[in-house]
Parts: C-alpha cells; sequence; structure tokens
C-alpha cells in the first residue's frame, strides 16, 4: 500500500469518486486540504462565502447530475450555517457528503466540539475520523451511504491530526450501486388487485418518484386507471404538469385535502412520505372505505404513519413497470372502458381548475403592486421555453404552477422544507 498523508489521502479518495467540485468555505481547520489541492487540479473547490450558499449550489448539483456532491465547511461555526440546508438535504434525499475540520483529537483537557453530535439528526450516517489510516474506508462507506436508496447526507469530520499524519493507505472508491430493487411479486399481485377493480382511484407521487427516472411509468398506470394525480411536492418533475390526469399540488394532512383523498376506494401512493405536514390532526389521513398503497424506495416511509394496506418497498421505476404490467392483465374489457371514461371526466375538472386560473389571472391582472400571478405569467412568457426554472417560491407557488407547465424531466428543482434561499 502507497504511504502518504492523510490529506493526501483525502483528495485522491475524491478523486476516485469521481468528485470534480468541492462546494464550501473553509478556515483554519481545512487549511490542510486546501494546501495540498493543487496537487489535484481535476478537483476544483468551488468558494462560497456563505456555508448555506455552499450548501444549496452542492444540493443542486448533486439533484441535476445524479451523483453524490462534496462539501467542506469550517468546523462548528462553519458548519452550524450549514444546517439549515442541510436538513433541506436530509428531506428531499440529497445524496451529499459534508466534511469540515475539527481540532486534534489530543486537545480533550481544552475541549472541542462533537461535530458529528452537531448534525447527527440531519444526516444518514454521523461520524469523525481521528487516525489518518480511517480515511479511505470512511470516506468510501460515506459515499456508499449518500446513495444507496433512501440517498440523503453523510456528514464525516476530520481532526486535524487525521490529515497531517501518514501511514500506509489503499485508494479503493465505493462500488457503483445497482439500486433498480423490484417490488415483491405477491405485494404486487394483491395492490394490481385492488386497483383493477377500482372505480374512483388516485395516485399520489413524489419526488423520489422522480429521482428514480420513473415519471413515464406512472403517466402509464395513470392512463390505465383513469385516475387523479396529485403531487404532495414538485421540487423535481415528477409528473408532467400538462397531464390531463393531473391535478396539482395537495396537503394531504389538511383537512380539505384529506376529504378529497377520502372520495377515492384506492389511493396508490409512489416515492412521497404518507402524510407529512406542519400541522398536527388526530387519526388517519384517509376514510375507513378508502384502500392505501404505498411503494416507496424509503422503506422506513412506508406504513410509517399511516395505515397501509399493501406496503411495496421497492424503486419506483421498477416498481410501477411490474405494477402497471400486473393491473394491465388484470383489467377486463369493460374495466378499461370505464377507465376510460373516468379518465376524460378527470380531464373534466382539470379543464375547471384552468378556468379557475383563468378568473383568478383576470381579477388580479391590474393590481398594484403586481400580482404573484401576473409576475409568473409574465416571467413566463419571457423566458425560453427549454429553460430550468429553480423553485424558491414558497408562497407563491399556486402562481408559479398555474403560469407554468413543466412536462420534462429536470425542468424544474425546488426547495422541500421551506428553508427560504436555498435557489439563491
Amino acid at each position: 500500500m502507497p504511504w502518504m498523508t492523510g490529506k493526501q489521502a483525502f483528495l485522491e479518495m475524491l478523486r476516485a469518486e469521481g468528485v470534480k467540485y468541492i462546494f464550501g468555505n473553509p478556515g483554519t481547520s481545512e487549511s490542510a486540504i486546501i494546501s495540498t489541492l493543487p496537487l489535484f487540479p481535476d478537483i476544483e473547490y468551488v468558494l462560497a462565502t456563505q456555508e448555506g450558499v455552499a450548501m444549496g449550489m452542492a444540493d443542486g448539483y448533486a439533484c441535476a447530475s445524479g451523483q453524490p456532491s462534496f462539501v467542506n465547511l469550517h468546523i462548528e461555526t462553519g458548519l452550524a450555517n450549514g444546517i439549515s440546508l442541510l436538513h433541506h438535504a436530509m428531506d428531499g434525499g440529497t445524496p451529499l457528503v459534508l466534511t469540515s475540520g475539527n481540532k486534534d483529537i489530543r486537545k480533550l483537557t481544552e475541549g472541542r466540539t462533537d461535530l458529528a453530535q452537531m448534525v447527527a439528526q440531519f444526516t444518514k450516517w454521523s461520524v469523525e475520523v481521528t487516525h489518518c489510516e480511517q480515511i479511505p474506508g470512511v470516506l468510501r462507506r460515506a459515499f456508499n451511504e449518500a446513495k444507496t436508496p433512501p440517498t440523503g447526507p453523510v456528514y464525516v469530520g476530520f481532526a486535524a491530526n487525521s490529515l497531517e499524519d501518514e501511514a500506509d493507505m489503499e485508494i479503493v472508491p465505493s462500488g457503483q450501486g445497482f439500486h433498480r430493487t423490484a417490488p415483491d411479486p405477491a405485494a404486487v399481485q394483491v395492490a394490481a388487485g385492488l386497483l383493477a377493480k377500482s372505480t374512483s382511484p388516485a395516485m399520489v407521487v413524489g419526488d423520489r418518484l422522480a429521482q428514480s427516472g420513473g415519471t413515464g411509468e406512472a403517466v402509464r398506470l395513470a392512463e390505465l386507471l383513469g385516475a387523479r394525480v396529485y403531487t404532495t411536492s414538485y421540487a423535481r418533475m415528477n409528473f408532467p404538469s400538462g397531464h390531463p390526469q393531473f391535478l396539482g399540488r395537495i396537503n394531504a394532512v389538511l383537512p380539505a385535502s384529506r376529504e378529497l383523498l377520502s372520495q377515492s376506494d384506492v389511493v396508490l401512493a409512489v416515492g412521497t412520505d404518507v402524510f407529512s405536514g406542519f400541522f398536527y390532526f388526530s387519526g388517519p389521513s384517509l376514510s375507513q372505505n378508502t384502500r392505501l398503497i404505498h411503494l416507496d424506495s424509503a422503506h422506513r416511509a412506508v406504513g410509517k404513519s399511516e395505515p397501509t394496506d399493501v406496503g411495496m418497498i421497492a424503486d419506483p421505476k421498477t416498481g410501477l413497470a411490474d405494477l402497471a404490467d400486473a393491473v394491465e392483465q388484470a383489467m377486463s374489457g369493460s374495466v378499461r372502458e370505464a377507465a376510460r371514461s373516468r379518465g376524460v371526466s378527470v380531464a373534466g375538472l382539470k379543464d375547471q381548475q384552468k378556468n379557475a386560473w383563468d378568473e383568478r389571472l383576470k381579477q388580479r391582472w391590474d393590481q398594484s403592486p403586481m400580482s404573484a400571478e401576473r409576475m409568473m405569467v409574465e416571467a413566463n412568457g419571457a423566458l425560453p421555453p427549454d429553460c430550468i426554472v429553480v423553485d424558491d417560491s414558497l408562497s407563491s407557488k399556486d402562481a408559479l404552477h398555474g403560469a407554468f407547465q413543466f412536462n420534462q424531466p429536470d425542468s424544474i428543482y425546488g426547495e422541500r422544507v421551506g428553508a427560504i434561499g436555498w435557489g439563491m
């Protein structure tokens, strides 16, 4: 094994993992890394003047590239500034490796902050390296944890001595990872039976569907069923917003949304938490007469807070493909015709939504100051059709989605948990 310093092993591991950019705002505790970086011209340090900006850039890069991003902040002071958007990354499942330096591990009598504990609740895994020999193995696991579904952020701290010390170290990256896990065939058959017999099905989709690349499969199943389609979050294009069966965003824990979903005899939730929200409401979100099927790659989300009739832990794209095949086989000719009629009825609801939006826009068009509705319409008219929208609108989301249509993958990236400034 080659003999090297910890700081060299740190950067060799980044190179082995294919890291092109380090997003960060360094300080003295990270100077060992910065001083060694010129020896690695293939790795670029993207300097931010505030830690939240570095976290936001890294989050966006990971979403757009589909690869884990890498962040380097400064000890507890800089790390604390990044926690808001670390929470955002955790909630949204962003594959991200966050690092910072710390004081020498031998400075116990003077005291040193437990950085791993400081951010543990906002990460999949949080650890501190105290010896240089640990660096390759810990970083390998960090990247593996970040990119394994359910994806999310990981934190690794580095004691100062671990970066300066030397040892024999082997540089081996994490494996490619093959995460297209298929659902249990028995669950597919049970779920397909419920959906094929449903007379008022609804689908609720989330951003883990878009992350899996399963939007096309979701459209196929929705059209087979003639289902109403809603989304709990639209930080990614998880269903084409211009599709006649897509009826927009809902907050499924609010009374109005509960009543809306409870009109269905079967609800299929895909790639989303079921159901989360800021306010507390007692009891299940769905009526006792509504059956819930939950398909998700986040195993802890399935059955977590809602009574679930069929829980399916699988890659959303793969699971939907299997489910659509099974539903298609289970549907008789008369059932298919009923589903087509439902689809036409749902399209009528979409038209009603459009008419309500047009009326709202008309009423607010000449307001001064300019209304959010007009602002979004004017912005849409000025932008090229192939532009990518970064959505940090929060209270103006309804206006954004009324004015814009997002029908192509990766045409929108948005905040997830109200961390204002993510888009900046």
